[in-house]
This record gives C-alpha cells, structure tokens and sequence, in this order.
C-alpha cells in the first residue's frame, strides 16, 4: 500500500518518464498499445493502491483488475475494476497516437470516439441490480484521462462530451493530484468516492432514463420511432393496404432486425446488420427496397438454424415494399458503432418486458396517414402489465426450486417438465431455466477438483470424459455450460 505522499512521488515520476517519451510513443511505430497499459497506465492505478495483477486472490470472483474476454467482435472494453465483486468502472485504453477528444482525426481523417464502446456498453448495464450495474467508464492512453458518467442515453457520439466529468491530461495527475487521490484511490473508491462524481440532472437538464425505457422510444415514438418510419413507408408504395396488414409487416421486419441485433451483440452470429447495410446501400439505383428479394440469402440461412416463425417466408408480407433509405436508417441505428444499446449486457428478460409494451400497440390508418394508437384493450386496461421480477422469482422458487431440492444427479433434473400455460413474453420460463442453469452449474463446481492459486485447474479434474463436454473453464475461473448442455 502506498500513503498518499508516496503515490504523488512515484506518479510524477511516471509522468515526467512518460513526458520524456511522448514523441518516441506517438511517432516511432515501435511502441505497442499493451506497452503503453503495462508501462504507464496500469502503474498509475498500482500508486493508487489497486491489485492490478490480483495477486493473493484466490476466489476469481473477488479480483479487482479483470482483463474483458473481448470476443471475436471485440466489443468489450479493455477491463473492468470492481471491489468486493461489485463492478466500479470500464476503462477503454488506446494508443496515445490518437486524439480521445471525438474529433476529426487530422492525418487520417477517421472519427475517434473510442469511449462509445465503453459507454453503451455500460449504459446498457442500467436496467440490472445495483450491485451489478456499471455506472463510469474512463478512456485513457495515459496522456488523456478523460471519465464519463454513463449512466444517461446519449444520442450520438458527439453528444457524449456532455457526460464527460473528467478531462484531464498527464500534468494534470499532479497538477490536480488531490482530487485524483480523492476519487479513484482504492480505499476512497470503496468508501464510495465515486458517488461525487455523477452528473446532476438538473445541471444539464437531462434526465436519466434505463435503456429498455429508452429503447422502447426509439421502437415507438410517434414521430420519429422506427415503427411510425416504417407504417408511414409502407402505406406511402401501398396506400391500399389495411392498418392490420401493415401493423404485421412492421412487427416482422422489426422482429428480424433486432433478433439480428441480438445475435450479434451476443457473439452467437457474425454481424450480420452490417453486411445488411452493405448490400442495402449497394442497390444504388433502386430506391424502393423489397424487404425478402433484398435480405433473402440471409433470412433463409437464419431460418435454418433459428427456426420458429421469425425467419420463415411469409409472401405476402416479405412483398411489401419500404424505401432503401428507410431501412438504412434503422439498420445504422443498431450498428455497434451508432448503437447504445449492447444486447450481449442487457437481461433477456427486459427484452421481454419491452416486447409486451411494443405489442400493445397498433398502425392506425386513414386514406391518406398511418398513426400509432394503443389496442382498445390496453387503452381500456390503462396499459400494459406485465408480472414483477421479484414476483416471477418468488413463484418459480416456490414451485420450480422445491423440485430441485429432490434432484440429487444432472439426470434427475432433466426427469423435470416445466409448463407455463399463460407465458406472455415468457418470463415465468426465463426464470425458470436461469434457476436450472444455475442448479447446474453449483452441481458441475461440487464436482470440479480446483488447484489451489490464482489460477484455476483448467483440466476440469473430477469430472468424466462425458461431462467435460458438457461444461468448461471461463479465463476468469467461472464454470460454464455449453450449448449442447443447455
């Protein structure tokens, strides 16, 4: 542990080294972003008394410094630090030959809002548990430090600047090392240092809203929401088509783009929005699009493999006619890059929830205009309603949790049948497979012989060569399950 006289010697040092090395960093070629993470900014939360190699920690789940598995979309911020298992902050480290600040980049004429990443995928941590959420996000190449609050729905990337609490460069560690001392030594960050750092609402006359609230407007708002866009298209190419008609056609193609959406954020497929858009935005000579003629090749692979009524060929809705333009909006919409919405963070469950309130809607039309009203059953019901977390989990602990009291085996599990006879947007049945899964998982770990260290045994010691194709080794330590288990 170093007092805080200590840190500010040993940081100014690291400054002042890194000041004598800033243009060899910048313009040699030679220097390597992980050099610049191990040499210089690593070290300055080390001064700042953080375990950046989680040293001593046996429990994986108890480090403080975690490297993000970054996946083979590497959407993921670089790491995340936590204390007592409850997640402070992403940091987004780059190379100092870039500018941080969202700017035009001048030599090479690229954006560079490097802190997008990191933002939406914070921001869509908002709709979980406290103890779960991540609230901050800080980008640095260690000569910028610039810290943002995350927890608003920023519209663009530009507009992220309006969250940004912190912008400091490298003379500003000492310059303003109190308060650099103040919010992110370890000790303060855990007596809740952080905390003084949100934005307040009033100050930039903004309110802070979830991202399933959020996302629920960009689906429905009723002047620019990606429905009325998409009603207002087709009853323009199809005037004679019936508000039920259309409502189906905007459900589908809705449907489509965002379980696309999710496959991506969740590694599950490649991105497949963005080779939509690139083979949208090649028919450059046509303006109106055919939703099936241009998305076919990839809606009937899709429906090969996910193969419930999603993808399936509906002719009479897959003819409709949207214009190009129109489609390449909402698409770009939901590209990682323009997107503040990561579906690989936000809870399934929400979806669900947001999914009831977008269905008890409808496309109203005239001769002339297509609107969007509530169904008269929900207008008379006041809204849609949807069953409580904390009520779905009591129900499925009472019922689904006294069964698994009984199971002494994994085969005794798969004895169970679970039947939901009113499933709505399926809640009851997420929580009832979390609750499996779960099960599964403590049952696999009893069986786990771990080595004892930082690291554990990744030779799943304890179990048969059967069950090792059932389960394995996160690099955290974590056990999980395959999908063949699942």
């Amino acid at each position: 542990m170093f007092t805080k006289e200590e840190a500010r010697i040993h940081i100014e040092k690291l400054s002042n080294d890194f000041e004598g090395k800033i243009d060899f960093i910048k313009n040699s070629g030679q220097y390597k972003e992980a050099q610049i993470e191990d040499e210089f900014i690593k070290p300055l939360f080390r001064y700042l008394n953080w375990n950046i190699s989680n040293e001593g920690i046996q429990n994986p789940n108890e480090r403080e410094f975690i490297v993000q598995a970054k996946g083979r979309n590497g959407k993921e911020p670089d790491y995340l630090l936590q204390l007592k298992n409850k997640p402070l902050f992403f940091i987004e480290a780059k190379h100092t030959k870039y500018n941080l600040g969202g700017k035009i980049d001048e030599d090479t004429k690229v954006r560079t809002d490097y802190i997008w990443q990191a933002y939406s995928y914070a921001y869509s941590t908002q709709t979980k548990p406290k103890y779960e959420k991540v609230d901050f996000a800080l980008l640095t190449d260690f000569e910028e430090f610039r810290f943002f609050d995350c927890t608003f729905p920023a519209k663009n990337h530009s507009s992220l600047n309006n969250y940004c609490v912190i912008d400091w460069t490298y003379k500003d560690y000492i310059k303003n090392f109190d308060k650099l001392w103040e919010f992110f030594e370890r000790e303060n960050v855990r007596i809740g240092s952080l905390e003084k750092l949100y934005i307040n609402e009033k100050k930039i006359k903004e309110n802070r809203i979830p991202p399933d609230k959020a996302f629920l407007k960009d689906l429905d708002d009723e002047k620019d929401g990606w429905r009325i866009k998409l009603a207002k298209d087709i009853k323009k190419y199809q005037p004679d088509f019936s508000a039920e008609f259309i409502t189906q056609a905007v459900q589908l193609i809705l449907d489509r783009f965002i379980f696309i959406k999710v496959l991506s954020d969740r590694e599950i497929e490649e991105d497949i929005i963005q080779n939509l858009v690139n083979k949208i935005q090649s028919l450059k000579d046509k303006e109106e699009g055919i939703i099936y003629d241009e998305c076919k090749d990839v809606f009937d692979a899709l429906d090969k493999t996910y193969n419930g009524s999603t993808f399936t060929k509906r002719s009479e809705l897959d003819s409709v006619k949207v214009s190009n333009k129109i489609l390449l909006e909402i698409l770009k919409d939901l590209l990682p890059e323009n997107s503040r919405y990561n579906f690989k963070v936000i809870p399934i469950e929400i979806l669900g929830t947001i999914y009831e309130q977008f269905l008890g809607k409808v496309v109203v039309t005239t001769d002339k205009r297509a609107t969007i009203d509530y169904k008269p059953e929900v207008r008379k019901a006041g809204g849609v309603y949807y069953t409580p977390d904390y009520i779905v989990n009591y129900i499925v602990e009472k019922t689904v949790g006294e069964k698994l009291k009984e199971c002494k085996k994994f085969d005794d599990l798969l004895e169970l049948k679970i039947c939901d006879p009113a499933c709505g947007s399926g809640s009851f049945l997420l929580a009832a497979y979390d609750v499996l899964i779960k099960w599964t998982i403590r049952y696999y770990e009893s069986k786990i012989q771990f080595n004892q260290g930082v690291n554990p045994s990744v030779e799943l010691k304890g179990l048969s060569k059967e069950e090792r194709k059932l389960v394995y080794l996160e690099n955290d330590g974590q056990v999980r399950l395959t999908s063949k288990i699942k």
